[in-house]
């Protein structure tokens, strides 16, 4: 199975690419708003989530999940028995 990156949608914060670039969607965020350090620090959070569900790291997990979502990440986790798994974060 071949997973292709998910495009942006136009006008969307991520279609900045972490450039806050001249475009209409900077129109839209509040002024002052620093898109390149949000972008940064969103990719620093997903690679740290991503790194305690492969370890199977539930308290760090925790930290950044609503009590729903970590409810059904830990049922995930559980199916697994323990056993890690390493994920590929492409950057």
């Amino acid at each position: 199975m071949r997973f292709e990156p998910a495009q942006a949608l136009p006008g969307s914060v991520a279609s900045l690419n972490g450039h806050a670039a001249a475009t209409p969607t900077t129109s839209i965020l509040p002024s002052g708003f620093d898109a390149e350090a949000f972008v940064r620090q969103a990719k620093v959070n997903f690679l740290r989530l991503q790194a305690a569900n492969d370890a199977g790291n539930l308290d760090d997990i925790r930290e950044f999940t609503s009590p729903e979502m970590y409810a059904e990440i830990k049922l995930d986790i559980d199916e697994r028995h323990g056993a890690t798994q390493r994920t590929e974060v492409a950057r």
